[in-house]
């Protein structure tokens, strides 16, 4: 958003002075004025760089949320570090016990996961809007039972029957390849899935969990390891704790199965239908995931997140196209 141009009048040369005036802010008006004239265009841009003049400077995280275990650590990048000119920034846990930072740098800064809980770290730094990373640290899954030592084997042993085979879906298109398909890693297993992208479409971000594809219209469409918090609890309140943030007021997440058995393991594949008023640049988005088995016992998704714009486009009974190849 480009900051508004300010034209300051002077006032008339050559005005004679009737009365006293109440003091106001004529005197730096004149200076601000006096130093744009000194510093020439130049100035101007520098000013509105360093938030003299011009609104508040976005800072952009990422991962802009966290979910980790106890004793695990991760790194948090400013990835617009190099726009921030001159700006120092600070970064603190709410709540040590939970998270804490454990290292700290110009353009990022280190978290260790000490407790089971959740917390929020805040990002700030002088004209620019504070930045909330909403971060959730569970315990580490117990260490599994051992195996009973086998009992001794009888003599004659009937075979039993083999199962038949579960049947792998069938893809609705052949497979592609290329500048249009990426591989995404689950957030919380080692699971790795193809993501496809309709013709027309690249990878332009690839950080392993986390997928961004744009379109020759300019259009885009992203691919995450995890489902968002705001969308996650709501598919499963009965996880939220009395500390947990609350879902977003007014945050809405309608879901259903659109292809039963239809995702690369075999899973379903959900369709939904997002609306956030509070999102700053989409406030309808579509969402297309399924499921896999986390660390933690329970269940996250592989999710791809569209614009109404791509949603329209797409055959609702081809969707698994994502996952099988345009």
């Amino acid at each position: 958003n480009a900051a508004p141009q300010n034209n300051f009048a002077q006032p008339a040369m050559g005005t004679p002075v009737a009365q006293p005036q109440k003091k106001g802010k004529g005197g730096l008006i004149a200076a601000i004025i006096l130093i744009i004239a000194l510093l020439g265009g130049g100035g101007v841009a520098a000013l509105f760089a360093t938030g003299v003049l011009g609104g508040t400077k976005e800072i952009k995280v990422s991962p802009s949320s966290l979910k980790l275990t106890v004793g695990e650590t991760t790194t948090v990048e400013i990835k617009n570090y190099d726009e921030l000119t001159k700006v120092r920034l600070e970064y603190n846990s709410n709540d040590d016990k939970v998270a804490e930072i454990t290292d700290e740098y110009d353009d990022g800064f280190k978290v260790a996961a000490v407790g089971e809980g959740k917390t929020t770290i805040v990002v700030t730094g002088k004209g620019c809007e504070p930045v909330e990373i909403k971060v959730t640290v569970k315990e580490a899954a117990p260490e599994p039972t051992p195996e009973p030592e086998p009992t001794e084997v009888p003599d004659i042993i009937e075979p039993t029957a083999t199962p038949e085979p579960t049947a792998t879906p069938e893809p609705t298109q052949e497979p592609t390849s290329g500048s249009g398909s990426a591989q995404i890693e689950a957030s919380y297993s080692s699971d790795v899935f193809t993501i496809y992208a309709p013709d027309g479409y690249t990878v332009s971000q690839n950080e392993g969990d986390f997928l961004e594809f744009e379109g020759e219209d300019g259009d885009y469409f992203w691919a995450y390891g995890e489902l968002p918090y705001n969308a996650y609890y709501t598919m499963h309140p009965e996880e939220l704790s009395a500390d947990s943030d609350p879902v977003t007021s007014g945050f809405t997440f309608d879901w259903d199965v659109i292809i039963e058995g239809g995702a690369p393991n075999g899973e379903d594949i959900y369709m939904a239908y997002c609306e956030d008023p509070d999102e700053e640049y989409y406030h309808e988005l579509y969402y297309i995931f399924f499921p896999y088995a986390d660390t933690y016992g329970t269940e996250d998704y592989i999710v791809i997140e569209i614009t109404p714009e791509l949603a329209d486009s797409l055959d609702e009974s081809k969707i698994d196209a994502f996952f099988y190849g345009f």
